[in-house]
């Protein structure tokens, strides 16, 4: 009985795992440190993108990354090697 609840336990984080997406955000005020939060507790990967270093969004985001976003070529490249889903 004890390990029939520690194997519904793994396996309900397994599937957890499995519906994770990878998040771009484009922009990391304020704002987008509250979404952050938000994606995060619900069990999302978030990188933050903003042109300038230590946004609000970038200190509690997965990863950052910082570029101007008005370069169009960065930023495809951003996406290309981010391999996000959103």
């Amino acid at each position: 009985m004890h390990y029939l609840c520690i194997r519904n336990q793994y396996t309900a984080k397994k599937k957890t795992k499995q519906n994770m997406k990878k998040i771009l955000l484009l922009g990391s005020g304020e704002l987008g440190k509250e979404f952050t939060i938000a994606a995060k507790r619900a069990g999302q990967y978030v990188i933050a993108c903003d042109s300038y270093d230590n946004a609000p969004a970038m200190q509690v985001a997965d990863e950052r990354e910082v570029f101007s976003m008005l370069d169009g070529d960065v930023l495809a490249a951003v996406v290309a090697l981010s391999l996000i889903h959103i």
